[in-house]
């Protein structure tokens, strides 16, 4: 493989260098708890990479004998989610080894090195300080914050395309 013909290389982050997928999972089955509800693992994955708002929605119909709002289920889980991962996510060492062996071959392998995901910038950014590699990236990119004027009338959070296009 020649490497002139690459400029660029990606990594999204959770399920790639963190692993938040758990952490998700435990914050929406307890949020619901609160609500008087419950959920397996084998349920929740039906709602892996659909977007927050729409997740609260269709859990709060689903799983709750009387339905809440919307807004206080989404709430109560991203409290319980930054309780949960106050001391970080478990991070997927393989993915990390190789991101930080391309770290130092980058400049001799004339590529820019990157970072995007559909987190906010915060906690993409306390993601790539923990991992202390935020100084040697070339680019952060937040979903949620770079691509704010991004409409997605369907909701469902992924795939964000624009997040990887036109990275110059």
């Amino acid at each position: 493989m020649s490497f002139k013909k690459i400029k660029a290389i990606f990594f999204d982050c959770d399920g790639t260098l963190v692993d938040s997928e758990s952490f998700h999972y435990l914050s929406w089955q307890k949020a619901l708890q609160k609500f008087g509800g419950d959920m397996t693992e084998k349920e929740y994955h039906s709602y892996v990479g659909n977007c927050a708002k729409l997740n609260a929605t269709l859990m709060s119909e689903t799983f709750l004998e009387v339905p809440c709002d919307y807004l206080e289920l989404l709430n109560e889980k991203v409290s319980l989610f930054h309780q949960l991962s106050a001391n970080g996510l478990p991070l997927i060492d393989p993915t990390i080894e190789f991101l930080r062996e391309l770290l130092l071959k980058k400049d001799l392998l004339g590529l820019k090195v990157g970072v995007a995901s559909a987190v906010n910038k915060r906690e993409l950014l306390g993601h790539m300080k923990r991992l202390e590699i935020i100084d040697q990236l070339d680019l952060i990119l937040s979903g949620q914050d770079e691509l704010s004027h991004y409409l997605d009338p369907e909701g469902v959070n992924k795939p964000k395309p624009p997040i990887y296009r036109d990275w110059e």
